[in-house]
């Protein structure tokens, strides 16, 4: 009887060691961080707006930093990025973003890009406008500002034709919805406070044109 016990003990730690094994390394939403925000910018002189970075932090079960693991941020349609992003592979075709998470876990993003928003009419996304995936693992969701928003008709960096855009998103809060893109405080809602964070990136010039060619979706 005892060495069957001792049997079962040792067959039920095998057990648990094994399970552990196979949570290890495999990102779990629950213990990573994603960022619930974060905005498109645009490029001054060729360098991305640094206004833009954000990180993604890949952790497993146990809260261990998962390396290596390849985190793609997904965009709805209407979330134009550019082709070309130093740092980062971009995958038209997906419309996604990728980078690599370090050591730590960590994955670096600062992403350029523009929305079809001409008039403050387009539809587009509202909240959660942008999926976060590691190692093909969803971690959630993240609302996208865009503050360059008549770049995807041709009007490439910030400026002032993507105010009316913005105004119109303001305006029709009631008609056409709340509407992500014009979120720049990240609170939910459009207001006074957005239309004052767009015109400090507007001033600062850092998104003031053009970073290349947008992705074709």
């Amino acid at each position: 009887m005892t060495g069957l016990v001792r049997k079962a003990s040792l067959l039920a730690v095998l057990g648990l060691l094994a399970a552990s094994v196979a949570v290890a390394g495999v990102p779990d939403p629950t213990q990573s961080v994603v960022p619930t925000y974060f905005d498109l910018v645009g490029c001054s002189g060729g360098v991305i707006d640094p206004y833009g970075a954000f990180t993604v932090t890949v952790n497993d079960a146990a809260g261990n930093p998962v390396q290596g693991c390849e985190v793609k941020i997904v965009f709805q349609s209407d979330l134009k990025v550019y082709d070309t992003i130093s740092g980062l592979t971009v995958d038209c075709g997906n419309r996604a973003v990728i980078a690599t998470s370090d050591a730590t876990g960590v994955a670096n993003f600062n992403i350029s890009g523009a929305t079809i928003n001409p008039n403050g009419v387009a539809a587009g996304a509202g909240a959660g406008g942008a999926e976060i995936f590691a190692c093909e693992i969803s971690l959630g969701f993240a609302t996208v500002g865009v503050f360059d928003e008549s770049g995807a008709v041709g009007v490439l960096g910030v400026g002032g034709a993507d105010l009316t855009g913005w105004l119109g998103d303001f305006g029709k809060q009631g008609t056409i919805g709340y509407k992500g893109r014009s979120d720049f405080n990240h609170d939910g809602a459009i207001g006074g406070a957005d239309l004052s964070k767009w015109l400090q990136r507007f001033g600062s010039g850092a998104s003031s044109s053009s970073c290349g060619t947008l992705c074709a979706y």
